[in-house]
């Protein structure tokens, strides 16, 4: 049986079936994953053949609902739509190539309604009842509703490897808020001002907006378009997030307490998880003193450490991966 990935465009929904192809490819089975050329690369570098797009998918929401971020809204919807069918024709010629299991995210809006699917799920699955096969990459109490799941719904967690922390001489603040809901050059540079001549490094990754429009940046502030987030978080002290899944399981499978500035429904469902169990604070006020009664909060530190304990040391790969071939027997 062959396995083809189908994931929704955005980086932080590529990666978690990207890690499950990979494991799958190393595992000696046929696999494959459709992306475009932003993503193609890291596919390739990962082992995993790549199935091309014929046009690639635009996933950006502007910052602001001025009259010029709204002319930009409505072309990128357009021209997203235009992807989208062009994608739909793409799929269906790959899939009757060979017949193979289509592990699909939900939010490929591009799948033919009649094509069978297991559905993997990067954030938030529906409902308070899950059934059918599927992977879910999340834990269940950061869901919405804690489900009941039937014994094929596979929650996979955390995508990597728990790695040892390193010591770092001044602590840092990671500032990661994602690559699709961009953000004004007024909240970083907040930030950046706010932690200037303080005691702390800052790592900023301004994902759609250039580091260039920020202006001058403090000597204890960087600012890049993408930072490696999950390899830094090794040293980190805290991590200023959007609340997206992916760096929220990264975060607490290093241990590192969270301040959560969401932007989506998504992201506020999963930020008020995170603060109703300890694990994160709202971010707001002054960010330096934000951060600073972040690490004074005994009840982060203690929900961190249950939290340890509640993760495996493994990653939630080996479980989706092993899942996948035993229902493809």
């Amino acid at each position: 049986m062959a396995f083809l990935f189908v994931p929704y465009a955005a980086h932080g929904h590529v990666m978690p079936m990207l890690a499950v192809a990979a494991e799958l490819a190393r595992r000696g089975q046929d696999v494959r994953i459709m992306v475009g050329e932003r993503h193609a690369g890291l596919a390739r570098s990962a082992g995993v053949p790549v199935v091309r797009m014929s046009r690639e998918h635009e996933v950006l929401v502007p910052a602001g609902w001025g009259p010029g971020a709204m002319r930009r809204r409505v072309g990128l919807r357009t021209r997203r739509i235009q992807a989208w069918r062009a994608t739909r024709r793409d799929l269906l010629a790959e899939v009757g190539r060979d017949l193979p299991m289509v592990v699909a995210d939900p939010m490929a809006r591009w799948l033919p309604d009649e094509m069978p699917v297991i559905p993997f799920w990067t954030t938030h699955a529906p409902g308070s009842r899950l059934t059918g096969r599927c992977i879910v990459h999340t834990l269940p109490e950061l869901q919405r509703h804690r489900p009941e799941a039937g014994a094929d719904v596979v929650f996979c967690g955390p995508m990597t490897r728990r790695q040892r922390p390193v010591r770092a001489d001044r602590p840092l603040l990671l500032v990661g808020v994602g690559t699709v809901f961009a953000r004004k050059a007024t909240f970083f540079r907040q930030i950046a001002e706010s932690f200037a001549d303080s005691r702390w490094s800052v790592v900023m990754a301004t994902g759609q907006l250039g580091p260039g429009e920020l202006g001058r940046m403090p000597e204890n502030v960087l600012a890049s378009p993408w930072i490696p987030q999950a390899g830094l978080l090794r040293r980190a002290s805290a991590l200023l997030t959007h609340a997206g899944m992916n760096s929220v399981l990264e975060s607490l499978h290093a241990g590192v307490p969270m301040l959560v500035a969401p932007r989506s429904r998504e992201q506020r469902i999963t930020a008020r998880r995170l603060v109703g169990l300890d694990l994160a604070r709202q971010w707001d006020g002054c960010p330096l003193r934000a951060v600073e009664r972040l690490l004074a909060d005994e009840s982060v530190r203690a929900a961190h450490a249950r939290m340890a304990q509640r993760l495996s040391a493994d990653s939630g790969v080996t479980a989706a991966a092993e899942a996948l071939i035993r229902w493809a027997r």
